[in-house]
């Protein structure tokens, strides 16, 4: 098994910014899967396909499609968007929190998100219909642990 690779043959590593959120993925990931004796194929597709995405993509809304697709595979992502602490569903305006878990404003504070963008980007796994500042808020909740 392969431990603590860094280089990879790739046009972005000179990029300070894409390496840095790059690295903070690999670092997330790393002890997410750090117990697992046997890794599954999804998992090395899915950072090669993130890896040639980095070329030409923001590098944040990269990680957070691949997250996106990571939480899909695992069964943790989240269509029904009912409060993970009432369990009663969400109308309008929702939290999420770590593993982009779904709450009300009443139970849990942080950041609002509309239901229906919120809802979409889930579907589609594309963060194309959100701006850049709900992709730096997402970043920031992915980065409090996979």
């Amino acid at each position: 098994m392969l431990r603590e690779v860094l280089h990879l043959g790739v046009t972005w590593q000179n990029s300070r910014e894409r390496f840095y959120i790059w690295q903070q993925f690999i670092k997330l990931l790393y002890i997410h899967l750090k117990d697992v004796i046997e890794i599954d194929d999804f998992y090395y597709k899915l950072l090669y396909s993130a890896s040639k995405q980095l070329e030409k993509q923001n590098p944040k809304r990269v990680i957070i499609e691949s997250y996106l697709e990571l939480l899909d595979y695992e069964g943790r992502l989240y269509f029904d968007f009912n409060c993970f602490i009432c369990d009663k569903p969400i109308e309008n305006k929702l939290v999420l929190k770590r593993s982009f878990l779904p709450s009300h404003y009443d139970c849990l504070f942080g950041h609002k998100f509309d239901k229906n963008s919120i809802k979409e980007v889930f579907k589609t796994k594309s963060t194309l219909t959100i701006d850049n500042s709900e992709v730096d808020l997402l970043w920031e909740i992915l980065q409090e642990g996979i």
